[in-house]
């Protein structure tokens, strides 16, 4: 049961090989012109599911919906990162219910999404994973791949599209002094954090952290890890020019339901910023030192740092919160899993022993 309650949802599209024969998720992409193209989900099975909205297919957000490639090169994904709710804490408002033989379509634009701009032909597809209430638990899914070609005016339009606006919110520009403060906090605690994960790759004494949460003692794992955290650390301190820019979300933003703490918006010059949620600033501290594993803003913002290329390059490319299942990735996994990075470095700086 403790693995259930404390399982976090996988928001993002899960890259999978391939769809299990029973999977009652009939998946298809279909191209309404130029980058836009709509995914439509219908339920082949026996019974009702009810499948969970935000970060999935379902969300109407430029979230990872697909994948695209270019030839055979993935493009980096720049929409939006939705921060996933506890399973236990999602409510029937956060899921879309699909029962026998009914569909739901869902239109949206991979501009918002990916650097189309070099124009040609791109193939994209939807495979992953979705939790669903019913069953309670994951249901994989696989598309049929679709190309689509861009060019010309469209290309300009995506050039745009998917630039930086010129206003983007500097940190705490819409956030009361209270929540400004909490800020601050947690920008030292993701420094404190990253600084002692990256210190605890150099530390003969401290390699059993490195091999619980990365399963590595190679030193190109340990740089890896080593470099990225110091560039996280960094970002966290910059007093100017930070790449991450942190801000508070309004009361009407619909992104911020439940308890979603936070979701981040990248840009294609390397800039991004965070939009921390009420939640955020409600139920979780800045720093959080009663536990090893308990979710702080400054566990989120490492996490969150992790994932974004301005910072580091390569970013991290998965968010696995669950702290057991964080655990039991394999090294290749690990080190491109961005909770992974929270743990060790809270654990690194707490000195946990278990």
């Amino acid at each position: 049961m403790k693995f259930f309650f404390h399982l976090c949802l996988l928001a993002l599209v899960a890259l999978a090989t391939g769809m299990p024969l029973t999977s009652p998720l009939n998946v298809t992409l279909t191209s309404t012109g130029a980058s836009n193209m709509k995914i439509t989900v219908q339920n082949v099975g026996k019974s009702e599911v009810a499948l969970v909205t935000a970060g999935s297919i379902f969300d109407e957000n430029p979230v990872q919906k697909v994948t695209m490639h270019s030839g055979s090169t993935a493009l980096t994904f720049h929409g939006t990162i939705v921060d996933p709710k506890p399973i236990a804490a999602l409510v029937a408002t956060d899921f879309t219910t699909l029962h026998v033989g009914q569909s739901f379509s869902v239109q949206f634009d991979t501009a918002e999404m990916y650097d189309l701009s070099s124009g040609g032909t791109f193939t994209a597809e939807a495979a992953g994973s979705i939790w669903d209430a019913e069953s309670f638990g994951f249901i994989s899914y696989k598309s049929n791949p679709l190309n689509i070609t861009v060019g010309g005016v469209e290309t300009a339009m995506v050039e745009r599209r998917d630039d930086a606006p010129e206003d983007t919110p500097k940190i705490g520009e819409r956030c009361d002094d209270d929540q400004m403060k909490k800020i601050e906090e947690a920008l030292g605690g993701c420094s404190l954090y990253a600084d002692a994960g990256a210190h605890a790759t150099w530390n003969k004494t401290s390699n059993h952290f490195f091999l619980r949460y990365f399963k590595s003692s190679k030193e190109a794992d340990l740089d890896l890890v080593h470099d990225r955290l110091i560039a996280i650390s960094n970002d966290c301190l910059a007093l100017f020019g930070a790449i991450v820019q942190i801000d508070c979300a309004s009361q009407m933003d619909r992104r911020c339901v439940g308890d979603t703490m936070g979701y981040t918006t990248k840009f294609k010059d390397g800039r991004a910023y965070i939009t921390l949620c009420g939640h955020a600033f409600a139920y979780s501290e800045p720093i959080d030192e009663s536990s090893c594993t308990k979710m702080d803003m400054a566990g989120y913002l490492v996490a969150q740092h992790a994932s974004f290329q301005g910072v580091y390059d390569p970013p991290t490319t998965r968010d696995i919160e669950e702290y057991e299942k964080s655990l039991g990735l394999s090294a290749r996994k690990a080190l491109v899993n961005a909770g992974s990075y929270r743990y060790f470095g809270k654990a690194a700086y707490l000195d946990c022993k278990s």
